[in-house]
């Protein structure tokens, strides 16, 4: 366990608070249902997109897939295999392979990885030892 020791101590010196735990399970999720934002905007508008393709050749990798209730485009990946996998995995952008790397604010709000995904969120100090480090510190 000291390998899991030395990766809490670079994520709290990085001022992380929540550490990804679990691994894939290959449900296909995140390469069906992705919203994209940029800079820090969710797309709602298809010449958003249209401008995003023709500036960055990472977004040509996408397609409109829909649209999430809150008008916020939903999109998909052309690389998905019907079952599920990759067909260009070693050659896959920074997005996918960081997937699920939400910020700290995505989840305290409650935000959390897509149902059937195997990754899930842990914070880095448990809240037990929250409680009694301030405990320490009162009494």
């Amino acid at each position: 366990m000291m390998k899991d020791f030395f990766i809490k101590m670079i994520l709290k010196f990085m001022g992380k608070h929540y550490w990804r735990r679990g691994s894939c399970n290959q449900c296909g999720q995140c390469c069906k249902t992705i919203t994209l934002r940029f800079p820090d905007k969710l797309l709602t508008r298809e010449s958003e997109f249209e401008y995003l393709k023709e500036n960055y050749p990472r977004f040509h990798h996408f397609y409109i897939s829909g649209r999430a209730d809150n008008g916020v485009l939903l999109f998909a990946c052309k690389f998905l295999t019907e079952d599920n996998r990759c067909s260009v995995y070693n050659l896959r952008s920074f997005f996918c392979r960081a997937y699920p790397n939400f910020d700290t604010r995505f989840i305290k709000l409650g935000g959390k990885p897509l149902e059937g995904c195997g990754f899930y969120y842990e914070p880095i100090t448990p809240f037990k030892e929250h409680l009694q480090s301030n405990q320490r510190l009162t009494t």
